[in-house]
């Protein structure tokens, strides 16, 4: 019987055609989520109130023409407004509260003509990070025309708790999210565990029963929480009117339509039905894979990690870590759940599997644990300021709460391990299978107690964030000690950009000894260029030694030459000169909107680096015997690599330290 022309052809094209459907499709849609999800966002967490111009319980002799706010990261325009009202609660006639779009993290509200009075001063923000909103308030007085103080108090209004823990239903919703993060990923990487390296088979029927189920719980979870966050949200800030406003006009509500498609993507893979099995093949569960990534990646965009300096390595620390603990948490309990249906069913494990099962995934989570430890230790560096903030900020105490619980989690997993290392007698002895699924199932009990603490901690505010009545504090470019004479001179400009700058500077010997009485100290700047000639500033004293002056001094970019000049009684005057870089403004703009900065500005990047270097020079130590079986070559080049690590690492270290 003769073919058609081509039909021995339209076989390997039509093949091809499938392979390229099951591997470029998902692919595409991961990419296409990524780079939407990794675009640069200068932002950061919680939009709390940073300072306020005038000062919050300030009392004026004139009325002002605006109120000016600064808050902690971007703001939501849409949702984000002011208002001053009267000692009796009456709103009083204003303009309409405006955003600096140079600067979203500044607000105005113009004001109209106010009389003597005390006013409270209202704020509302959304942050366009995670969509959290906060109001907040101060009192405002201006003082009769005579100068008494007008009878009257400020208003009460409801606000949010600078440190306070979130409201239940939020830490309730973001709980059954972390659940549905874990079951969904965690039956999904015990799959992959489960089939062997260059092998089609297909795990147990059962264990791919309970996957498939587990999984598509935990995406169901995930969407169900996330539209009732949202919803919860839109009722605090108006109802339901301004619930599509809200989806569509904001970055939050963006991401989250993002991640429900991705969602809906997983869901419909995950199902049984024809269309994916004919048009993904076997490569099912790994198109799930990456379409889950790209959603999760979306909770760590919108995380305290976005609001921190250096925020695109802090969000991509943190989705390590969210990745690592979806993989460890959802492991354990998908195995809890495994273990409790073939006990309820009196059915025997086939041991061959189980043992495979029991030691890939104890495998896994010991790397899934040291992956937490280093990147839970980096994100605490970057939200705790100094190690008083675990005691005295509720952050810090959620924190060592949810440590706590970690520390229990793993003295149990430590009595588990044990098991498995003997995973043959563990599962031909139903004695001993029945002990080891009870001690599972205690340790995925603990761990749904530790999601209690996730969710609570990060929806709370971090202390890296400055106080609310706070002057403008931003970091210290350049910081520079001279000695000169006897004395020692410490020099501070900050920001150190053209234009407005506050100047700071210590005094002291380096015996420690007293330095005398000071009558003066005065900066003279003079730039390279010579076109500008010399200008003088003298600066204030602060006490102990301190001095500090502010004003627009540095007027161009290029290098400047500071002179600090001391005047002491009875003593050798003193000239210090120091160099000072100014960057130009386009510089400047750069790097403060660039999320690839140091992420610990207190910390040098060299330290960071090579604690890195030594935390990477551990793991060839830490899985030695594993690296030993699968090959001794392999294991002897990471040996050597390590100790290259570890030897870079130190020295990297110590030369930020010296």
């Amino acid at each position: 019987m003769s073919k058609a022309p081509g039909h021995g052809a339209a076989k390997p094209v039509w093949a091809a055609v499938q392979k390229m459907q099951a591997a470029g499709l998902p692919l595409v849609w991961f990419a296409a989520a990524m780079a939407l999800l990794l675009s640069p966002q200068a932002v950061q967490a919680h939009a709390l109130l940073v300072r306020a111009a005038p000062q919050p319980n300030a009392e004026l002799t004139q009325p002002p023409e605006a109120i000016e706010f600064w808050f902690s990261e971007p703001l939501e325009k849409t949702f984000t407004g002011a208002r001053i009202l009267s000692a009796d609660g009456t709103e009083i006639p204003s303009g309409d509260p405006r955003i600096d779009p140079d600067d979203p993290t500044h607000l105005t509200l113009p004001l109209e003509s106010i009389e003597p009075g005390v006013y409270t001063v209202v704020w509302q923000t959304l942050s366009s990070v995670d969509g959290h909103e906060w109001v907040g308030s101060f009192p405002l007085t201006i003082l009769d025309p005579d100068g008494t103080r007008p009878a009257g108090v400020a208003v009460e209004v409801t606000v949010n708790r600078r440190q306070g823990l979130p409201p239940l239903s939020d830490s309730l919703l973001r709980w059954i999210s972390l659940l549905g993060a874990a079951l969904l990923v965690g039956p999904l990487s015990m799959r992959w565990l489960l089939i062997r390296p260059q092998s089609n088979n297909s795990p147990d029927p059962l264990i791919e029963t309970v996957i498939s189920s587990t999984a598509i719980v935990g995406v169901l979870l995930l969407i169900a929480s996330g539209w009732l966050q949202f919803l919860v949200k839109s009722l605090r800030l108006g109802g339901l009117d301004g619930f599509l406003e809200l989806l569509l006009a904001t970055r939050p509500g963006r991401l989250l339509l993002m991640r429900q498609t991705l969602l809906a993507g997983v869901f419909l893979l995950l199902i049984p039905n024809r269309w994916a099995t004919v048009l993904f093949r076997r490569s099912v569960p790994a198109c799930a894979a990456l379409l889950t990534a790209a959603a999760l990646f979306t909770y760590s965009a919108s995380s305290h990690a976005a609001a921190a300096p250096g925020s695109g390595w802090a969000v991509a620390v943190d989705y390590i870590h969210l990745v690592a603990a979806a993989v460890w948490a959802g492991g354990l309990i998908f195995l809890a759940i495994l273990l409790l249906l073939l006990h309820r069913r009196q059915a025997a494990p086939d041991p061959d599997r189980m043992v495979l099962l029991l030691k890939r995934f104890s495998l896994s989570a010991q790397i899934a644990v040291f992956i937490l430890a280093l990147t839970g230790l980096f994100s605490s560096f970057v939200q705790l300021p100094d190690p008083g903030s675990l005691i005295h900020t509720t952050y810090g105490r959620v924190l060592l709460i949810k440590l706590a619980i970690v520390v229990a989690i793993i003295a149990l997993a430590f009595f588990n391990n044990r098991a498995v290392q003997r995973a043959g007698e563990t599962v031909t002895s139903q004695r001993k299978l029945r002990r080891f699924s009870r001690r599972v199932a205690a340790e995925a009990g603990i761990i749904a107690l530790l999601f209690i603490a996730v969710a609570v901690l990060v929806q709370t505010p971090t202390p890296n964030l400055p106080p609310q009545t706070a002057p403008a504090a931003p970091l210290l470019p350049f910081n520079e000690m001279a000695y000169e004479g006897d004395l020692a001179v410490h020099l501070q400009v900050s920001p150190n950009q053209v234009g407005h700058n506050r100047y700071w500077v210590h005094l002291s010997r380096p015996d420690a000894s007293d330095i005398g009485e000071v009558q003066l100290v005065r900066l003279f700047f003079f730039h390279e260029s010579g076109e500008m000639g010399q200008a003088r500033l003298d600066l204030a004293s602060l006490g102990e030694d301190a001095f500090a002056a502010e004003g627009a001094f540095l007027n161009r970019d290029g290098n400047w030459n500071l002179s600090v000049y001391v005047r002491r009684r009875g003593m050798d005057d003193v000239l210090a000169e120091i160099a000072v870089p100014v960057p130009s403004a386009e510089t400047v703009r750069r790097i403060s909107r660039s999320p690839w900065h140091n992420p610990v500005p207190r910390l040098p990047a060299e330290t960071l680096v090579g604690a890195l270097l030594i935390a990477l020079s551990s793991v060839p130590l830490l899985w030695r015997r594993s690296l030993l079986r699968a090959s001794r070559p392999l294991s002897l080049v990471l040996f050597m690599a390590a100790l290259f690590f570890l030897l870079s690492g130190a020295l990297l270290a110590l030369t930020a330290l010296l």
